[in-house]
């Protein structure tokens, strides 16, 4: 799906028809394409504080009426540091967990732990983003 600024709420509404009670999100995308972006408009969908990226503090928590949504950044930390700081016990808890920058050591591992996760694409043009769901 391609959208501008002004269409990523029909990109979050087409994206719930994907989420379970516990969701994890692999935001994939270069600097700037959007990962941000796209959890602040699904937050403003679910009524959450909105969302700020958690570059620094590695995780941020939102509070939604009837979800929790969690939103990682792991630019520059690799699978030894995120167990280490015990970061990825996270992952267990209900809600949607939203990934920035998570590589493919860590889907490896998520999946051999029985998570399903879903990858969210986002690939910036000039005017628009493209939006592409897959099955990680």
């Amino acid at each position: 799906m391609r959208a501008d600024q002004g269409q990523i709420p029909q990109v979050v509404q087409a994206l719930q028809a994907h989420l379970t009670p516990h969701t994890l999100i692999f935001l994939q995308g270069d600097l700037a394409s959007g990962k941000t972006t796209f959890v602040q408009h699904f937050c403003k969908a679910h009524n959450a504080p909105s969302a700020t990226s958690p570059t620094f503090s590695l995780l941020h928590i939102y509070n939604a009426q009837n979800l929790c949504i969690y939103h990682y950044d792991f630019y520059l930390k690799d699978f030894n540091e995120l167990h280490a700081l015990g970061v990825l016990e996270n992952l267990e808890q209900a809600g949607v967990h939203f990934i920035e920058w998570g590589d493919t050591r860590l889907l490896a591992w998520l999946k051999s732990c029985g998570f399903l996760p879903l990858i969210l694409s986002l690939e910036r043009g000039k005017e628009s983003c493209r939006y592409t769901l897959t099955h990680g």
